[in-house]
């Protein structure tokens, strides 16, 4: 017998399917212009009717000419990104820079494939143990594509947002890179740990975490038995951070270690 969360469960999927597949085959009214198609393609998109300006505008790139059908192009490809279908949107928004790099809509293009990883980022990306690293993709590809558009259009009109969310990536990864780290030192996988944490120092400096991870590396390298970068790691700790949260344990396991060499 099917639970009664098992069948609600199944008619929404079944609904959902049965919207898509409406909104799918929804029928629009071409006009006989590429001008007049496109104009209502982006009446339907301004109110939301993704599935009707996806038409519209398909048709004026299809059969379109010069400024209309470019335009539709960029258009079609901003109703795949707000339908959430970003994989497409992607694609679209590559070929658009590709074929139009010159145009004044590839600042928006290429903004949009960077956000398009962006929002793709799970929610619960790093709840997982490191062995399931799939969770780091669309980051990383969020970040690469982030520095690609600030390169290209350092002082574009979407230069301040993709610096906000580049700043965000940046901080999401270390975190990532301290929280794998952390993962490994809990099963004294030292190599693992001074690996996780001299890629985080190397790539990620500045982002305000250097002081936990000179500590969290320090203490790795001692534990790994490399007592003497281990010293030179937690006395850097102590200078640099005289005042810091990991000052006093620094200075312990330094004067407990020392003794010993």
């Amino acid at each position: 017998m099917i639970s009664t969360p098992t069948w609600a469960c199944l008619f929404m999927f079944l609904a959902t399917a049965v919207a898509c597949d409406a909104q799918e085959n929804v029928k629009v009214a071409l006009a006989s212009s590429p001008r007049e198609n496109f104009q209502r393609g982006l009446k339907a998109y301004n109110k939301g009717e993704w599935a009707e300006a996806e038409k519209y505008f398909n048709y004026t790139k299809a059969r379109g000419h010069g400024d209309w059908a470019v335009l539709a192009e960029i258009r079609l490809a901003d109703t795949y990104f707000e339908r959430e279908r970003y994989a497409e949107a992607v694609d679209a928004y590559q070929l658009f820079t590709k074929t139009h790099s010159t145009h004044p809509e590839a600042d928006h293009a290429t903004y949009r494939i960077a956000l398009s990883a962006f929002r793709q980022i799970p929610d619960d990306w790093f709840i997982l143990p490191p062995a399931h690293e799939r969770d780091l993709r669309s980051t990383t590809d969020a970040r690469r594509a982030l520095e690609n558009y600030l390169a290209r259009y350092p002082n574009g009109r979407y230069a301040a947002n993709a610096r906000t969310e580049y700043l965000e990536i940046r901080s999401r990864l270390i975190s990532y890179e301290i929280y794998a780290a952390d993962f490994y030192a809990n099963r004294a996988k030292w190599p693992a740990v001074v690996l996780r944490l001299e890629f985080a120092m190397r790539e990620y400096p500045g982002m305000g975490r250097d002081e936990e991870i000179l500590f969290k590396l320090g203490s790795a390298y001692i534990s790994s038995g490399d007592f003497g970068r281990g010293v030179e790691t937690l006395k850097s700790v102590i200078a640099r951070f005289p005042g810091g949260r990991y000052r006093k344990a620094a200075e312990k396991i330094v004067a407990r270690v020392v003794p010993k060499r």
